[in-house]
């Protein structure tokens, strides 16, 4: 069932389109797309805080302890082309810790994003290099530096941590296959399941066997170790953009592109509202 909307506006009312949602602490951060400020929600609705960043157009957010970790673009100097940005933000210090730029390959067209951002139980950083579209790696959260490197040879989704493996979902924008591909945390790859072409956003919650992702209006759960659908939900929202579940799998929190984000609460087989 609904538990509520959080309506981003910025200081003159216009709507923001949110493209990062994030579960933290005792709130949700939102990062909206138009402008360089994460905002800090309470569970009821009301503004806690704004948080500066200077990352424009935020897609991506994490924590690792009190690093708070994001994805964003803005032009390099002197350039027209948005580029990617990994940055790691000390929040009590409110100090920025490194940033990562995006690199362009010779034989890609465009430099790649960094994906999904997940940090693993021993506060890890997993997402993708920056260097090639189809590169996963293992970050540390201090320095930036990459300790172990995947190439999983399509574009990189959203990435989660299992009790036995680490997972991604990647797909292939030509014949827009998904596939869902369990990795050795060592530097090997496991197994490839596929997934429903239309699968858009992705969320993932390993610690209860569970993802969900955006089919146009439509939020869909299902099991993680099997992509098997357990419940389907559609919404009154032109597009779902970004979507977030807890770490227990009981809530699921959706942004669109008309600024608003709606908070469900999900069971083993009930999405509803």
């Amino acid at each position: 069932s609904s538990l509520g909307q959080l309506d981003h506006r910025d200081k003159d009312g216009n709507r923001f389109a949110v493209h990062a949602v994030l579960f933290a602490w005792d709130g949700i951060l939102v990062g909206p797309s138009g402008d360089g400020s994460i905002q800090w929600w309470s569970l009821d609705g009301a503004r806690v805080e704004t948080l500066k960043a200077p990352t424009r157009q935020i897609s991506a957010l994490a924590l690792s302890s009190q690093v708070l970790l994001s994805q964003g673009y803005f032009p390099p100097e002197g350039g027209r082309d948005s580029v990617s940005q990994l940055q790691a933000w000390d929040l009590w210090r409110r100090e920025l810790l490194w940033t990562r730029a995006a690199i362009k390959p010779e034989a890609e067209p465009w430099a790649p994003h960094f994906g999904k951002l997940t940090v693993l139980r021993d506060g890890r950083l997993l997402t993708g290099t920056g260097r090639r579209s189809g590169q996963l790696a293992l970050y540390d959260v201090q320095t930036g530096e990459i300790e172990i490197q995947w190439d999983l040879g399509r574009w990189i989704g959203p990435t989660a941590e299992t009790s036995e493996t680490l997972v991604a979902v990647a797909y292939d924008h030509d014949t827009q296959q998904r596939e869902l591909i369990q990795l050795d945390p060592t530097g090997g790859i496991i197994q490839r399941i596929d997934l429903p072409s239309g699968a858009g956003r992705f969320a993932l919650a390993p610690a209860v066997d569970r993802m969900a992702w955006a089919e146009q209006q439509t939020v869909v759960l299902a099991q993680l170790s099997t992509g098997e659908t357990l419940a389907r939900h559609t919404l009154e929202e032109t597009g779902l953009s970004s979507l977030d579940l807890d770490q227990r799998g009981r809530r699921l929190v959706v942004g669109g592109h008309s600024g608003r984000v709606t908070i469900l609460a999900c069971s083993e087989d009930v999405l509803d509202g």
